[in-house]
């Protein structure tokens, strides 16, 4: 940490030229001093649950570099023309936070940053609610001061964690399948109700992927949309399985980036579905692909090229029936905190219901 009790005080009449001397190198690692303690900051797990708290004030946050967002312009009501970035960030107790950038020096930096790879330690950041994203945000200020890959333990432990760190959904969801392989352990039989209380539990307090519950339900589909408007599969880069949103990879870092070559597709399943029983209804459950295929009985790439007619009979020998349904449900933070999956999903034999069924 930089520990000089002195400061410099620029005015009007100052001037910075840049030093290129031949001993400029041996300057360079004092860009990676911290001008706080590392140990002060801000969990992003904090801003999201004790945003309204904090809401306005600045905080210190260390973070990862996830995604960056492309430059904007917006033009201010003074009718100037500003540049923006959003850029999106996560650590070890959220998956996401976004940061919007609107100083240029900030900007130009941020070029060179590279996600999973790149630690940041951003100083007096604001935090607000956006009301377009719905969720709290941070923005730079005028004290903002970034140092990037900061000299610190707590850096370089979160490195490490960024490596390899569950960070999007479908990873988090794969790696959950991974963890439970026999369903058949999975006794704990709950009602709609019992698992939103639980899920309340879950974000009390709880980091990303520390801790998950499973449970055995016995309930109606009452939203599966194959034919209709939902997106139902995501197109992803076969080489880094980050989602296409155009002809290119966004991932700075995927090879096809370098070989000035298309990237190769892979359609996946993405799924979601509401199951209602008599004590409530849990909305925006997820299916992963592998368990998709399977009970559903094809690819994601022959599915797309199903007709609506074939979707709308699939559809139709779930939706509405009562159902056995594994689930999982899982903290990850952020605007929705925990991901409720389905392990594994088949129509429910009457009497088992009848003697199962809970009343809560």
């Amino acid at each position: 940490m930089v520990t000089s009790p002195y400061n410099l005080q620029l005015n009007e009449r100052s001037n910075i030229v840049l030093h290129e001397g031949p001993v400029i190198n041996a300057y360079q690692k004092l860009l990676q001093l911290p001008t706080k303690p590392l140990a002060g900051y801000v969990t992003i797990k904090d801003v999201h649950t004790r945003g309204a708290s904090i809401k306005d004030l600045k905080v210190d946050i260390l973070a990862v570099v996830k995604n960056l967002g492309t430059v904007r312009s917006v033009k201010a009501r003074s009718s100037e023309t500003l540049q923006v970035r959003t850029i999106e960030v996560f650590d070890q107790t959220s998956p996401s936070l976004k940061i919007e950038a609107w100083e240029s020096d900030i900007i130009t930096r941020s070029e060179k940053w590279k996600p999973r790879s790149t630690v940041l330690f951003l100083t007096d950041l604001r935090v607000q609610w956006s009301v377009f994203q719905r969720e709290f945000v941070v923005k730079v200020t005028s004290c903002t001061i970034v140092t990037e890959n900061p000299i610190g333990r707590e850096a370089q432990i979160l490195l490490e964690y960024a490596k390899d760190a569950p960070i999007e959904t479908t990873e988090i969801v794969d790696n959950l399948l991974v963890a439970i392989s026999d369903l058949s352990l999975i006794q704990d039989v709950a009602s709609v109700r019992q698992v939103q209380d639980r899920i309340n539990n879950l974000t009390e307090n709880n980091t990303i992927g520390s801790k998950q519950f499973t449970v055995l339900m016995y309930a109606h589909v009452t939203a599966l949309d194959l034919d209709g408007f939902s997106r139902v599969l995501l197109i992803k880069c076969a080489r880094c399985k980050i989602q296409l949103k155009g002809s290119t990879c966004d991932n700075q870092e995927c090879p096809t980036n370098f070989e000035n070559e298309p990237p190769d597709v892979e359609i996946v399943f993405d799924i979601k579905m509401d199951l209602m029983d008599h004590t409530g209804t849990l909305v925006d459950c997820k299916f992963g692909n592998q368990i998709a295929e399977r009970i559903l009985g094809c690819t994601a790439k022959e599915f797309a090229n199903w007709s609506d007619d074939q979707k709308c009979i699939l559809k139709w020998k779930f939706l509405i029936r009562r159902c056995k349904v594994y689930l999982a449900a899982s903290y990850v933070g952020g605007r929705n905190p925990v991901i409720i999956t389905v392990l594994d999903l088949s129509v429910a034999n009457p009497l088992e219901v009848a003697q199962r069924l809970t009343v809560y």
